[in-house]
């Protein structure tokens, strides 16, 4: 599991986009889960096309032991993401600047499906230009940086 505190070789943007790392990476293990759980249900495995020493029993018992394996690890990333966006989503909340507040939240916490606002939707949601929008982020980045450096 990786540490998510902002040491000297991570900057508030590298930071930020953890939280999108780690969902991409839980939904991944959750695909993974999925064709294990298939193939214990039998619909993706043929013991007929292969020899193999060990009997069906013992490649389904092996199968589930990875199965569960993995369905524990998905339960510890998701505890660690839900814990890590709630952290990053108070340290947002930090910030005095509304502006900043709204960019960072948007393009850096993901929503219920896992995405986040490209600067095009943060600028046509907040009714400003996009290059307006690209400077407000890097001023946000900044102020960002400093609430992290003072409560990490």
């Amino acid at each position: 599991m990786q540490n998510f505190n902002l040491n000297r070789n991570l900057n508030a943007k590298q930071y930020l986009l953890q939280l999108q790392i780690l969902d991409t990476k839980i939904n991944q293990k959750i695909e993974e889960s999925a064709q294990l759980r298939s193939i214990v249900q039998g619909r993706g495995i043929s013991y007929d096309s292969e020899r193999v020493q060990t009997s069906p029993t013992d490649v389904q018992e092996n199968i589930i032991v990875k199965y569960l394996d993995l369905e524990r690890e998905i339960d510890k990333m998701i505890d660690a993401y839900v814990d890590q966006k709630d952290k990053i989503i108070n340290q947002i909340h930090e910030l005095s600047d509304v502006r900043y507040i709204k960019i960072l939240f948007d393009r850096y916490v993901p929503d219920e499906n896992g995405h986040t606002k490209s600067f095009e939707q943060i600028s046509v949601d907040m009714h400003y230009n996009y290059t307006y929008v690209c400077d407000l982020h890097g001023q946000a980045l900044i102020a960002f940086a400093e609430v992290i450096r003072n409560n990490p």
